[in-house]
């Protein structure tokens, strides 16, 4: 909310230009939002009248139908505190390297702002753009914290014989991009656009419908670059690029939409080219065709067919699902749930929950969207399905929605519309209770969804805030404080999935408890 504190700053004369938002939260049930802010531990507390003052101009600016509660939080620059966000930056934008961040390999030095260094043995730095790491770093632990941040990322050679062993522990974390699928290995990954290339690619033969974050490698044919006008209030140019990636038995189209500070880049690369590339697999440009969000050139070995054959649990296209397909969940976290035994609930053991969450540009059903829906299927007692996607809104999100959710416009520009995922999230539901935390605001918008194209969401509903009442004592019952208390995580929360993954563990949770 970065408007919010300029106007504070303006307001106030500059008295308070050191102020950082940390966190806005909006309790539909209590219809309240709730505003931290972030001020160094070098100031001293502020006083009653100042926090008042504040208050009433942060009430006053943003004209919400609903209380909004303004608190203070110090912002103390401790070691472990420090430590912990950055493996948090991470796990939530860099899963695929997450596994090697162990607090032996960053060192911090506080002499001036906060230094930050990374070593990584040199394959590891060969996954990533550093220069973009360092700064989405920096920016990341600006925003948690009242301090200013470098970030430098190093490569050490010693560390290179750790490399297989941390790979094979990053093989059992349930990324995405990591599921147990059939694979080969590239060589000599170099980026040229997008975050991170982990080189072992999936055969292109796998992809039977549209599928998320996946990985895959080839030959460039037919490169092609094109432009296309983005409508706004300033209408521009914009450059993207289409090719078939061919493997070698089997092909694919891709498309890259650039930036104007990747076109250089991508401007370079020619037909025959070997590159692998991370994105989603989409219908559209005359069939299944991977939207491309990180590219890098690399080696492809003549023998990736003759690599063992491993069992494939890529799922065949799911009758009923247009856009969005239901994702297999193998999470070790499942595992230590219960400790060795299986829930013995049989309201849990003898139905199917669909446990889910929704964020939203508002407050209000009648009026405002879903831009994203996460969620969870339980069968037997165990969390088996994930179905997540954004939705593009057909009014523009607004900078609080995105201060909340941390979702953009841009973000959903290519986004399926809400019409074509409701049907989908529909088939997901059929025969399922649905679950959800403070259920009632969620499944107003996804009833008001459904109406909208003929379909009535009837299932049976379940609260586990409701639940919480009934079985645990806590201060407050919001979703954040029920997961601390059961000694579970919650991860990134106010986006869609992570709620409901969240939820869904709570919910198998107090169903154990008496």
């Amino acid at each position: 909310m970065d408007f919010l504190v300029r106007d504070i700053t303006k307001h106030f004369e500059g008295k308070y230009d050191y102020l950082k938002t940390l966190e806005v939260i909006y309790n539909s049930g209590a219809n309240t939002c709730s505003i931290s802010f972030l001020y160094p531990e070098s100031i001293k507390e502020f006083s009653d009248e100042e926090k008042k003052a504040i208050a009433d101009y942060v009430r006053q600016k943003l004209s919400l139908n609903a209380q909004v509660v303004v608190k203070f939080k110090k912002s103390y620059l401790d070691d472990r505190l420090l430590l912990r966000e950055i493996q948090n930056f991470f796990r939530e934008s860099y899963a695929s390297i997450f596994p090697y961040v162990k607090e032996d390999i960053i060192s911090l030095d506080k002499s001036v702002g906060v230094g930050i260094k990374l070593r990584f043995a040199p394959t590891v730095v060969d996954m990533v753009d550093s220069k973009r790491l360092q700064g989405e770093l920096e920016a990341y632990m600006s925003k948690h914290f009242c301090a200013d941040f470098a970030c430098e990322v190093v490569a050490d050679e010693s560390l290179n014989e750790d490399v297989d062993v941390v790979g094979e522990r990053m093989k059992k974390f349930d990324f995405v991009q990591l599921k147990k699928v059939r694979r080969y290995t590239v060589k000599d990954v170099s980026l040229v656009v997008g975050k991170e290339c982990y080189p072992e690619p999936e055969y292109i033969e796998n992809i039977k419908g549209e599928k998320q974050a996946v990985i895959l490698a080839g030959r460039i044919e037919n490169y092609t670059r094109k432009t296309f006008i983005k409508k706004g209030k300033k209408e521009r140019e914009k450059a993207y690029y289409t090719f078939v990636l061919n493997e070698g038995r089997k092909r694919i189209n891709a498309i890259y939409f650039s930036s104007l500070a990747n076109e250089a880049k991508m401007n370079k690369l020619a037909d025959g080219d070997s590159v692998i590339v991370v994105g989603d697999v989409r219908n559209g440009y005359g069939g299944l065709t991977v939207h491309i969000s990180s590219l890098g050139l690399c080696e492809i070995p003549e023998d990736i067919y003759e690599v063992k054959e491993e069992p494939s649990v890529v799922s065949e296209v799911k009758e009923g699902y247009f856009t969005v397909m239901p994702e297999e969940i193998v999470a070790l976290s499942q595992a230590t749930l219960f400790g060795e035994a299986r829930p013995t609930s049989q309201h849990v053991l003898q139905n199917k929950f669909v446990v889910f969450d929704v964020e939203t540009t508002g407050l209000d059903p009648e009026s405002c969207e879903i831009i994203e829906i996460g969620a969870c299927k339980i069968e037997n007692g165990i969390i088996k399905e994930k179905f997540q996607t954004l939705i593009k809104p057909k009014q523009e999100i607004s900078y609080l929605i995105t201060d909340i959710t941390g979702i953009t416009n841009d973000m959903v520009e290519d986004a399926p519309s809400g019409e074509d995922v409701i049907r989908d999230f529909y088939n997901f539901t059929r025969g399922c209770i649905m679950v959800g935390h403070n259920v009632g605001f969620d499944i107003k918008f996804i009833k008001k969804a459904g109406e909208k194209v003929g379909l009535d969401f009837d299932n049976e509903i379940e609260d586990t805030m409701t639940l919480a009442r009934e079985k645990i004592r806590v201060p407050n019952y919001k979703l954040k404080t029920i997961v601390k208390t059961l000694g579970l995580e919650l991860v990134n929360a106010h986006r869609a999935f992570n709620d409901a993954y969240a939820t869904a563990q709570v919910y198998l949770k107090l169903s154990e408890l008496a």
